[in-house]
């Protein structure tokens, strides 16, 4: 298997599929739905069992996607603003704070606080382990700053180096990538 490699089913629709190491065993995911046993030989082809209904692959990038959820009009708003372009072909992973985020938070809301929130690759919960990092598009005198992932009985947190956001909604696939809500704004490391 290919990471972001897509095929497509017999009803001509396109499944994604990444495959990714967390603790040191591979799991590989289509559409984001884990395949927990592979290859099972049926008389009439090959099986792979998932741990979730597969959903169509999405329709919309991940700036369209954040533009359209209500609940991320803020974040739509200093996207614009920063001139951050998430519309290319990416893959990206994006932690969009959600608009009750934004109402305790009074910093940066320009460049460097978008690309703080956006990595490269598309990583969905079940590709993520504990204590991963993750390399952010922000960076200082060209160094990238990095997220923690922080995992405690399927609940997700990424840590930035001032504060930690709870994931309230995880793996809202996009065509270019994925996007999780955070329940808080990461406030830029330098700002």
């Amino acid at each position: 298997m290919t990471d972001g490699k897509v095929v497509k089913t017999l009803n001509g629709k396109s499944t994604c599929f990444n495959d990714y190491t967390v603790g040191g065993k591979k799991v590989i995911l289509a559409n984001g739905a884990k395949l927990v046993t592979v290859d099972l030989m049926a008389p009439n082809g090959i099986v792979q069992e998932l741990q979730k209904p597969l959903w169509p692959q999405a329709v919309n990038n991940i700036t369209e996607l954040i533009y359209k959820h209500k609940a991320l009009t803020n974040f739509t708003s200093y996207l614009k603003k920063s001139g951050v372009d998430l519309t290319g072909t990416g893959p990206f992973t994006v932690f969009v704070p959600s608009n009750e985020a934004f109402k305790v938070y009074s910093g940066d809301t320009g460049e460097n606080m978008v690309n703080y929130h956006v990595v490269d690759g598309t990583y969905y919960s079940a590709g993520l382990s504990n204590k991963q990092k993750l390399t952010t598009h922000l960076k200082k005198i060209f160094i990238h700053e990095e997220v923690t992932i922080l995992i405690d009985n399927g609940h997700m947190s990424v840590k930035g180096r001032k504060d930690t956001a709870s994931v309230t909604t995880m793996d809202l696939a996009a065509l270019n990538g994925v996007i999780h809500i955070l329940d808080k704004v990461l406030t830029p490391p330098f700002i």
